[in-house]
């Protein structure tokens, strides 16, 4: 049996985050017949919650005692760390963890508060898990060509205890349109610079965590928005046109590529006097299209776009014709 005497609140801190993770065990000395039971104790990552069973003395409130040690017999409210009251009502509390040191482990009792003092719970015991080490800082993200990016992390310095967080690998993840599409781990503590192949028309961005004897970070936040745009070929040159009696036949000279993505057909249009007589698709392979049952009217002209395999299009090559002679 425990009884003790009300005494002055213990300041609460605050301002720390503890890791998550709890183990509990009870002491075995004798509880006085009506005090509470604590049913429950676990630890999230700032914060404990405590559950008791409702004491059946007559009471004034609960008090929930927190002191730094590992052995219930050894619980004494004179040295507890901090403290927490609840209403009579109550049979739960979320206490905040700041100022408790990590790694560590506390007797934590629920004290039933009565007119002349208190009745104490069995106190159990539980212990703070270490902290994550911190998040890294914002990696870059820069374009290096048509298709590939090149992603740099800084040296890994935390401040929070730095030769506790030395960083034994870096993880970079690549993200595509919002969405992860390729990880990369590199057995490295320092900086670190990484080229990951990218598809033009889509947008990414990368973060970076690490992993330490602590365990691993959260992730850092990510990068800068780069964005590959989707590269175009030249323009078409040499265009012709020869009138064959019975249509009209388009050459032209083969256009470059954008230096990544090549050729993959050519979009040839022709108009009569303002009227689209037709369209052709042709593969890059060829450098001509015909045209049959045109009208032979005044003038015409056409239009040729190169289109690349990554969907891009060339600026318009057109040119007028006379019906009387054709060619530049």
């Amino acid at each position: 049996m425990r009884r003790h005497p009300l005494r002055l609140p213990i300041l609460l801190a605050a301002g720390a985050v503890v890791a998550a993770g709890c183990s509990s065990g009870t002491s075995a000395f004798a509880v006085e017949t009506g005090a509470p039971a604590i049913t429950k104790a676990t630890v999230s990552s700032d914060s404990l919650n405590v559950v008791w069973s409702t004491a059946t003395a007559d009471l004034n409130g609960y008090r929930v005692w927190i002191e730094q040690g590992s052995d219930p017999a050894a619980f004494a409210t004179d040295a507890a760390d901090t403290f927490f009251d609840a209403e009579a009502t109550d049979t739960t509390a979320t206490i905040d963890l700041s100022g408790l040191a990590r790694g560590t482990s506390y007797l934590v009792d629920v004290m039933a508060l009565t007119d002349d003092g208190g009745i104490q719970s069995d106190p159990v015991v539980i212990t703070l898990a270490e902290t994550a080490p911190p998040a890294p800082e914002q990696p870059s993200l820069l374009q290096a060509d048509g298709k590939h990016v090149v992603a740099t992390v800084p040296d890994y310095n935390p401040q929070d205890d730095a030769s506790r967080h030395v960083a034994v690998r870096r993880q970079l993840v690549l993200y595509r349109n919002g969405k992860a599409v390729s990880t990369v781990t590199v057995a490295k503590s320092g900086e670190v610079s990484h080229r990951f192949t990218v598809q033009p028309g889509h947008s990414y961005r990368v973060a970076d965590r690490v992993t330490t004897a602590m365990g691993a970070s959260p992730f850092s936040p990510k990068s800068a928005v780069v964005t590959i745009e989707i590269p175009a070929p030249a323009q078409v040159k040499h265009l012709h046109l020869k009138n064959t009696g019975s249509g009209y036949r388009v050459t032209w000279a083969a256009a470059a590529d954008a230096g990544h993505s090549r050729i993959v057909r050519y979009v040839v249009t022709l108009t009569e006097d303002d009227k689209r007589r037709g369209t052709r698709k042709v593969s890059a392979s060829h450098r001509s299209a015909a045209f049959s049952g045109t009208k032979g009217l005044h003038s015409v002209r056409v239009t040729v776009v190169a289109v690349n395999k990554a969907g891009g299009t060339s600026s318009a090559s057109s040119s007028w014709f006379s019906s009387s002679g054709f060619g530049f």
